[in-house]
């Protein structure tokens, strides 16, 4: 929901599923290659700023809670600044995201909308 300042629950969430999206491209660095990303693995990768590089069959992962910066915290102070991130390619419609880390959900809110066209 666009106007929402909390996150869509990942059950409900429309951006990161097997119809919309499609990985072009990870770091070289990361164990799982593109073509093996599943959309869990981008949320998961996205949602902790590649602490976690995937949710589970890679080295850094949430499963085992095993990140590349080490143990997260809430608040992700101890993941990196920034992140390299990853190039992916969606099908057409609009999707809504927020990003949480200065996100206090009500005066300050970091929301955004990406509309895909055909």
């Amino acid at each position: 929901n666009a106007k929402s300042n909390y996150p869509t629950p990942w059950e409900s969430s429309t951006m990161f599923n097997n119809d919309n999206l499609k990985v072009l491209w990870v770091p070289s660095y990361w164990s799982k290659s593109a073509s093996h990303m599943q959309p869990i693995d981008v949320g998961v990768a996205f949602a902790t700023a590649g602490n976690f590089q995937c949710f589970s069959g890679c080295a850094y992962n949430a499963n085992t809670l095993k990140g590349f910066y080490g143990a997260i915290d809430p608040l992700l102070n101890t993941v990196s600044p920034s992140f390299q991130g990853m190039v992916l390619k969606f099908a057409p419609g609009d999707y809504n995201y927020l990003c949480t880390r200065n996100n206090n959900f009500s005066n300050r809110s970091q929301k955004g909308q990406l509309m895909v066209k055909a």
